[in-house]
């Protein structure tokens, strides 16, 4: 009808789906995504393995800052060997950030990583991304994460930093992050706002 071959229509189809505009399901063939347009930049997927950053466009990537509350090396704790797999002379960064947009916070991120995998790491990186450090300083390959999402209370640090109150809900979401080699280099919680995003299944 179009004169378009079936190779060209495979191709546009597979595009398609790699941004989650279509689907497709054996029994019920290809569709069309509902919710795409209705997406927040403020959303994300929940398989997308991405820093913080890296989720807005150039438009709003601007508007994005992180202000660093804390950030030292420590000794990590006995849950911290077990999900970054560390010896027992690792050390690793302590890292507390709280990401804001317009100047609004949407999320208070925990981190640890262990140094000697993501040596280096300064203030200035955890303004800016760390993803983007491990992907084009370090030259590693950011593979898969595990993640549980809960919903909770907020605590102290909530309500200080989130300007939440003692009644808002609070999603958390507790990840490792793995390399390309199945390697672990993160274990973090992220504490987000009830009002600022959800977590969208394509």
């Amino acid at each position: 009808m179009y004169n378009t071959s079936r190779v060209t229509i495979q191709k546009a189809m597979s595009i398609l789906q790699e941004k989650g505009i279509v689907q497709s399901n054996k029994k019920q063939g290809t569709f069309i995504t509902g919710m795409v347009d209705e997406m927040s930049y403020y959303d994300s997927e929940v398989t997308e393995i991405t820093g913080t950053a890296a989720r807005f466009t150039d438009r709003h990537r601007n508007d994005l800052s992180s202000q660093v509350l804390s950030f030292y090396i420590r000794d990590p704790r006995h849950i911290e060997k077990i999900k970054l797999a560390l010896s027992d002379t690792a050390q690793v960064y302590d890292i507390l950030r709280l990401r804001k947009m317009n100047d609004e916070p949407i999320l208070l991120e925990h981190t640890i990583m262990p140094i000697d995998l993501i040596p280096n790491l300064s203030k200035e990186i955890l303004n800016d991304s760390i993803y983007h450090y491990i992907e084009h300083v370090l030259g590693y390959k950011i593979g898969k994460a595990y993640r549980k999402i809960s919903a909770c209370k907020p605590n102290h640090y909530d309500m200080t930093f989130l300007d939440c109150t003692e009644t808002d809900p609070i999603l958390e979401v507790e990840q490792v992050a793995n390399l390309h080699d199945n390697k672990p280099f993160e274990y973090s919680k992220t504490r987000h706002r009830y009002d600022h995003g959800s977590f969208i299944v394509i």
